[in-house]
């Protein structure tokens, strides 16, 4: 008799165990929720992993940018002082240039009134 109400004791205590375990498996229009959320959960951070690919994308453009603008700003330095340096030669080489045509100038008005003299003293003669 003992084994009988060990034997319905253990068939209770497994019914209230399976009840037990029904009231804590939730409804499944509650799984299909919890789902949803973790799937949406999975998406952001997939969604979060690009943007930080695209942030990174990003620095390395900002980076690359930066790169160009500094070699630029050398290069437009190095022009610039090529300029100067290049009106300052031309700058030297007009002056010369003026200073030879003044003297030129001068050669022949000596020229011309050397000519005119010796036709003055030719006619004379």
């Amino acid at each position: 008799m003992a084994m009988k109400y060990h034997w319905k004791i253990s068939a209770l205590h497994l019914q209230i165990y399976s009840r037990c375990l029904l009231l804590l498996k939730p409804p499944p229009k509650r799984e299909a929720k919890e789902h949803e959320v973790y799937q949406n959960s999975l998406r952001t951070e997939a969604e979060a992993r690009v943007v930080n690919g695209t942030g990174a994308e990003l620095d390395q453009i900002r980076s690359d940018t930066s790169d160009h603008e500094r070699g630029m700003e050398k290069t437009t330095d190095h022009l610039h002082r090529q300029t100067v340096n290049s009106k300052k030669n031309y700058l030297a080489w007009r002056s010369k240039l003026g200073q030879q045509l003044q003297l030129l100038r001068q050669l022949k008005t000596q020229a011309i009134s050397r000519f005119s003299l010796n036709l003055t003293c030719k006619t004379n003669l």
